[in-house]
């Protein structure tokens, strides 16, 4: 008798454990009210995040490998760039090797300094956009189109300056920087068939500048003419504590094309001997100053959207 209560008994315990654990790992049977805690398996294997490793080649319009080419990487899942902040730099083969999470990511090659030095007249942007990165793998940017855009300054002479560009459709959230040098006014952009292009050149004098944000198309052909009625006109003045001229740095802010560090397009620098004039595509900005001798004055920034050249 004591052994057949024993047996039961045991029986019980067993069944006791063993609904005890199909109602952990079943989450199929459990209720709001069960007494039992709650295990939420995900839908998503431990295979879901994981990093790849992607090689990347640069080359410029005709193949050749492309050193020290500027790279950005952004993830169109989460919106982070890689790096987070400066930039990778191809090697003397145009390679370039990042360790990415897994995603749809879309990758954006720029020029840079050197680019701009060696091939005055001519820029380089390129991106590739959307790539869906489960694996490891090799890409290769190299583009097939060219876009041609000069610039004229008010009088009708060539500006020439620095040029910065960024695909349309992410600014200003990835970072716009150099991709080349105009030439007699005029650059030759390397980029990619089909897509559009949100451009900054700056050409900035001794006592008068330019700066110009257009939207080109990649493959087309373009005049951009400062015109009194299209610029707005911006005059800035140092002067020291007994409001002479001085010397003084100027740092203009284009705030719809900047969204914090590291991305956008960054602040541009006037150094102003006195006075002087800058020509400016209308649109929202914000200036600080700092004076180069006297007391060395910071004045507080202000935010503007200057006048149209032509009303002034």
């Amino acid at each position: 008798m004591l052994q057949r209560r024993i047996g039961m008994a045991l029986f019980l315990i067993a069944l006791l454990v063993r609904m005890c654990l199909a109602a952990m790992f079943d989450p199929t049977i459990l209720s709001a009210t069960s007494p039992v805690p709650q295990v939420v398996f995900s839908d998503r294997s431990s295979e879901a995040f994981r990093l790849v490793t992607v090689t990347l080649q640069v080359r410029d319009y005709d193949g050749t490998p492309l050193e020290e080419a500027w790279v950005r990487s952004f993830s169109e899942d989460y919106g982070i760039q890689v790096p987070n902040f400066g930039l990778n730099r191809t090697d003397s083969q145009g390679m370039l090797t990042v360790r990415l999470m897994n995603g749809t990511w879309s990758f954006f090659a720029y020029g840079g300094d050197r680019y701009a030095s060696r091939k005055p007249g001519y820029g380089y942007f390129m991106c590739l956009l959307n790539c869906s990165l489960q694996f490891d793998a090799s890409l290769t940017l190299q583009p097939n189109v060219t876009t041609s855009v000069s610039f004229v300054d008010l009088y009708g002479a060539a500006l020439d300056g620095k040029v910065s560009a960024i695909e349309s459709n992410h600014a200003p959230i990835v970072l716009t920087t150099t991709i080349g040098t105009t030439a007699r006014g005029r650059i030759m952009i390397y980029s990619a068939q089909g897509i559009s292009m949100k451009i900054f050149v700056q050409s900035l004098g001794a006592s008068m500048g330019y700066t110009f944000l257009e939207t080109v198309s990649a493959g087309g052909s373009s005049v951009i003419r400062a015109t009194s009625d299209g610029m707005a006109k911006l005059n800035l003045n140092a002067r020291d504590k007994d409001n002479n001229p001085s010397v003084g740095t100027f740092f203009v802010n284009y705030d719809n094309f900047d969204i914090g560090d590291n991305t956008g397009l960054h602040s541009i620098e006037v150094v102003v001997d006195g006075h002087y004039v800058l020509y400016s595509s209308p649109t929202l900005v914000t200036i600080g100053s700092t004076l180069q001798r006297g007391w060395g004055h910071i004045t507080p920034c202000q935010r503007t959207t200057p006048s149209l050249a032509g009303r002034n």
